[in-house]
């Protein structure tokens, strides 16, 4: 039973808030193809969050890099260290609509 509510896309949304917000949580078990469904949904959506045109263009480079297939939890717990408060509220925003739209 704990392991399908650590594997809900709703616990992976709420761990990355956490992580936008500066805190540090353990990385979510959840199957890769998800995880990258889920960032994507939250990159895509922070670019309309965005207030200058710096952090749209940079959301959008972490959004070709996913589409690569090149983003993970743990990446976004390195960036969220070094990334401006504006792209961080951005991805924080994002992630909660989209918790939101899966409800």
């Amino acid at each position: 039973m704990t392991e399908q509510v650590h594997n809900a896309p709703e616990y992976y949304l709420a761990a990355l808030i956490e992580i936008y917000r500066g805190y540090w949580v353990p990385v979510p078990c959840i199957e890769p193809e998800k995880e990258k469904e889920l960032l994507k949904d939250v990159l895509s959506s922070a670019i309309r969050f965005c207030q200058s045109e710096q952090a749209m263009q940079e959301i959008s480079k972490e959004l070709f890099q996913c589409s690569k297939g090149e983003c993970s939890f743990q990446q976004q717990v390195e960036l969220a260290k070094k990334q401006n408060p504006e792209i961080l509220n951005a991805k924080m925003t994002a992630a909660a609509y989209v918790m939101k739209l899966l409800k």
